[in-house]
């Protein structure tokens, strides 16, 4: 497959994100950044087998199979991680890659263009062919043009993957937010009586529960703010 077609196909944003911990997916990680695709692909397989649930370790191990032009284990990785419910635009985009790779485009025949020469005379203008002879081909623009949208695809893929890290974040600070809450509750010296079932219970009150509340809350909003403005700078894949 050339690559253009891997171009076309490889909407591939390193889904990565701010996972710094050492394990084999941050590994992995830093190998297909390396471009050391052989082994990203151990190191995916790997973090797969660990993380069962992990769509990212299936999407990346899609995207190293790909460039590793193994295209069958590529559509499977693919069809696995769409299997445990990605983000919309990583659904979309294994979706475009798994029927890129069930029906790839046909190669363009090359057409000849008329167009004057400096004497105002028709002339055939081309490229040169296997043999050393020149055709034309008008394909040159819908080259572009899928170009175009690989890079757009790359370039939503990439701000897609940034505020799918934002919400693992977050839905870490959320569970932080629980633990802290049921512990502050086990904590407090305040004594409460459900007036409708007797049951006496200890816990905040509303105005500590709504300070605790706020400061999680302020951190989701920082996050989620900065995740927008760096989503909203990506111009490049």
């Amino acid at each position: 497959m050339s690559s253009q077609k891997l171009l076309l196909l490889s909407i591939t944003y390193l889904v990565c994100g701010s996972q710094a911990q050492a394990d084999t997916f941050a590994d992995g990680c830093a190998s297909y950044a390396g471009a050391n695709y052989g082994k990203a692909k151990s190191q995916f397989i790997e973090a797969a087998k660990a993380k069962p649930k992990s769509w990212q370790a299936q999407y990346q191990l899609a995207n190293t199979l790909l460039h590793l032009q193994d295209f069958q284990g590529a559509k499977q990785a693919y069809q696995k991680c769409l299997a445990l419910k990605p983000d919309p635009q990583i659904k979309k985009n294994c979706e475009t890659a798994i029927a890129f790779i069930l029906n790839p485009p046909k190669p363009r025949p090359a057409v000849p263009i008329e167009v004057k020469n400096f004497r105002g005379a028709s002339q055939d203008v081309g490229v040169p062919n296997a043999t050393g002879s020149t055709t034309t081909s008008s394909s040159d623009g819908s080259h572009q043009s899928d170009q175009s949208d690989a890079r757009q695809l790359a370039i939503d893929a990439h701000k897609a993957a940034i505020m799918a890290d934002a919400k693992r974040q977050v839905d870490s600070i959320k569970e932080e937010q629980q633990r802290a809450v049921e512990e502050a509750n086990a904590n407090s010296n305040r004594r409460w009586k459900n007036r409708e079932t007797g049951e006496r219970y200890t816990g905040m009150n509303g105005e500590e529960r709504s300070a605790l509340l706020r400061e999680f809350e302020a951190k989701i909003s920082r996050i989620m703010d900065d995740a927008r403005r760096r989503a909203n700078q990506v111009t490049t894949p």
